[in-house]
């Protein structure tokens, strides 16, 4: 995805390692005199062949990208065309940076003839519907009048714009005088009435910050004082005269035939002055069919009228090179049936289908070349028919748009492998606009992520999934616009899901743009269960760091309870032996009975060292409550008699057995 974007070349880096420096030019493909596409689909027009001789002055490499305009202007502001011509204002100059003018363009809109009333201001557009092609300078200088303004009709294309005029669904049509008349005369649409706008500078623009592109104007001027671009000027900007049929013939041919058949015959008398007339009628139908038939060789359009058998009546050159025939005498001899369509059951039907409708706009379809390779022709036909109402023939205009359809047919592959990489992918990702922070498109792992619906997610902002008490939040806001490099890793975020409840995730963030606006791609990695489980391991790992220690002093504590007992062993024992020595009461007696107590004391102290230096093992039996009582107060009677206390028991009785360990708990209720 990254790399869609990655088209714009680096000159400092070029000149590191010795190549020329290269550049992107882009153009609308459907802008003809400025930029289009020859019979051959290779890009030519006014400022395609200026900018190429400004490459080759520079001594630059340039690579030409001619398409729709909306996807020209989208690579233009992602970085992927370095150059691109547009019409000078003020909206403009803030987005991108006027390096040099090339033309000066009159802004118009044109009107079908016949009207008995004419807008003479664009304050009289108010009430009229105008058709203009999008993102044009004329569709903004429209859009941006004072009330009361005209209906706008945005198209695609100017030559869509055209033909809404000519279906009636527009009362003008907006655009560049120039450009609007040379599309309107291949659509067979003359004497258009012209309401002039404005005249606004026409030149090279690129995006703000190049410090690479000082060439363009010093070519510029160059190519000025040489004269190649008053050259070029003439060459593509001339406007076309227009297009003439045997109708138009007619009008001086039937007169002409009139005046030979009555000399024939003697019914009119032949004079100097007719003959004058005739013979200047006759040299202007000559010029007027010279003219004709250059503007038929040199237009980029294939043009070439068929019989319904098949067979060709006339062809142009772009009609030959469309086709791979190297001239058009080779041309005329083809049978469109057999040589060019590729199911000819598919001609006849077409023909059925139009013929009564008498004419056919925009029919994509493909033709064999003469090597017999397939490829993409737009059509538009008119069905001629002579007086009878029979059809003569079938005038064609034809466009090659194979590589626009091996575009679309790449598009669609990239959409697709986009969707399986994007809708498929496991970790769920989202793409947000960076201005408005408007969510633009999710995955269904965020879906499932966060617990919200598609829709419902596609109406939030990346910051409504964050907590509202996240530090990070305000910073994120206040900084979004900043310079950043294109794949950011944030780290751990806490965000919230439609129930409540939070999730803790891991964010990677990556520049992306969508629809011509700068927008950032975020990869999320879900960490809740793994934090989970990180914290478990602590807990389990902190337990047997506490256990291995308290077995460490256990063993320590047993070594010193096992040498301790040894020499109590010896010192009961001789008490045992000085008290059978000295016998019978007496001083000793009271010191004898010390002595023992705390030998004793030591000893069951040494015991419970011992007891923690190993583990517990409980010996339970069936016991009753009373007898633990019992051997109690007879293990504390002594004690008691000695201080003087008197211990009395009191037991429930019939107490059921208990499952104890009675040694501990004689224990417990001796040490209480």
């Amino acid at each position: 995805m990254l790399a869609a974007l990655g088209g714009l070349a680096v000159p400092a880096l070029a000149d590191a390692v010795g190549a020329r420096p290269r550049f992107v030019y882009g153009g609308d493909a459907d802008f003809a005199p400025f930029d289009y596409l020859d019979g051959d689909g290779r890009p030519t027009g006014f400022s395609v062949e200026l900018v190429r001789a400004l490459a080759r002055d520079a001594g630059v490499d340039l690579e030409v990208r001619l398409g729709g305009w909306e996807r020209v202007r989208a690579g233009l502001d992602a970085g992927a065309i370095d150059l691109i011509s547009l019409s000078h204002s003020d909206e403009r100059v803030k987005v991108y940076a006027w390096l040099v003018q090339t033309w000066t363009m009159h802004q118009c809109v044109l009107f079908p003839p016949g009207r008995p009333v004419y807008p003479g201001s664009p304050g009289d557009l108010a009430g009229h519907t105008i058709a203009v092609q999008d993102r044009t300078a004329v569709a903004e200088l429209l859009s941006g009048m004072e009330p009361p303004r005209p209906l706008l009709v945005t198209t695609g294309t100017q030559s869509e714009a055209l033909r809404l005029l000519e279906a009636g669904q527009a009362t003008g049509v907006g655009g560049n005088s120039l450009t609007l008349r040379l599309a309107a005369s291949a659509d067979g649409m003359y004497n258009l009435v012209e309401m002039p706008l404005q005249e606004v500078p026409y030149g090279l623009m690129a995006r703000k910050g190049r410090r690479d592109l000082d060439w363009v104007a010093q070519s510029m001027a160059r190519l000025r004082g040489a004269g190649t671009v008053e050259t070029l000027a003439e060459r593509f900007l001339a406007v076309p005269a227009p297009r003439h049929t045997w109708r138009d013939y007619a009008i001086y041919i039937w007169p002409l035939v009139g005046v030979v058949a009555a000399v024939s015959v003697g019914a009119v008398a032949w004079n100097r002055s007719l003959h004058r007339k005739v013979r200047s009628r006759t040299q202007e139908l000559r010029a007027s069919e010279k003219k004709y038939r250059d503007i038929v060789d040199s237009s980029p359009v294939s043009i070439h009228q068929a019989r319904p058998d098949g067979t060709l009546v006339m062809a142009n050159p772009a009609f030959a090179a469309l086709l791979g025939y190297p001239s058009v005498e080779e041309a005329l001899r083809i049978d469109m049936a057999r040589d060019v369509w590729i199911d000819s059951s598919e001609r006849d039907r077409l023909i059925a289908l139009y013929e009564p409708v008498g004419r056919v706009a925009d029919l994509e379809m493909q033709v064999k070349k003469k090597d017999g390779a397939p490829t993409w022709v737009q059509m538009t036909a008119t069905v001629i028919k002579g007086p009878d109402g029979r059809t003569l023939c079938f005038e064609v205009f034809s466009r090659d748009i194979n590589e626009r359809k091996i575009a679309e047919a790449a598009l669609r592959d990239s959409e697709e492998r986009y969707r399986l990489l994007f809708e498929g992918n496991p970790l769920p990702m989202l793409a947000y606009d960076v201005e408005s922070l408007r969510i633009l498109a999710v995955n269904e792992a965020t879906v499932r992520l966060h617990g919200y619906s598609r829709e419902e997610l596609l109406d939030l902002t990346v910051s409504d999934l964050a907590l509202p008490d996240d530090e990070n939040l305000a910073r994120f806001l206040a900084t979004r616009f900043d310079p950043r490099p294109d794949v950011v890793h944030v780290g751990l975020r806490r965000q919230r899901r439609k129930d409540g409840s939070t999730v803790e995730v891991d964010l990677t963030s990556l520049a992306i743009g969508l629809a011509g606006r700068p927008a950032r791609l975020i990869l999320t990695r879900d960490v809740t269960a793994e934090r989970r489980v990180m914290a478990e391991r602590e807990r389990l790992q902190e337990e047997l760091r506490r256990s291995q220690t308290m077995s460490a002093m256990g063993a320590l504590v047993a070594g010193v309870a096992h040498e301790v007992r040894n020499p109590l062993f010896s010192i009961s024992a001789n008490v045992d032996a000085l008290e059978s020595e000295l016998g019978g009461p007496g001083g000793h007696t009271e010191s004898m009975r010390l002595l023992r107590s705390q030998v004793a004391r030591l000893s069951r102290l040494m015991q419970d060292l011992l007891d923690y230096g190993k583990p517990a093992v409980l010996n339970r039996t069936a016991t009753r409550p009373a007898d633990l009582v019992r051997r109690a107060l007879r293990s504390c009677g002594p004690l008691a008699r000695e201080h003087g206390v008197t211990l009395e028991q009191e037991v429930t009785p019939d107490l059921p057995e208990l499952e104890l360990d009675a040694g501990r708990m004689d224990q417990v209720f001796e040490n209480l």
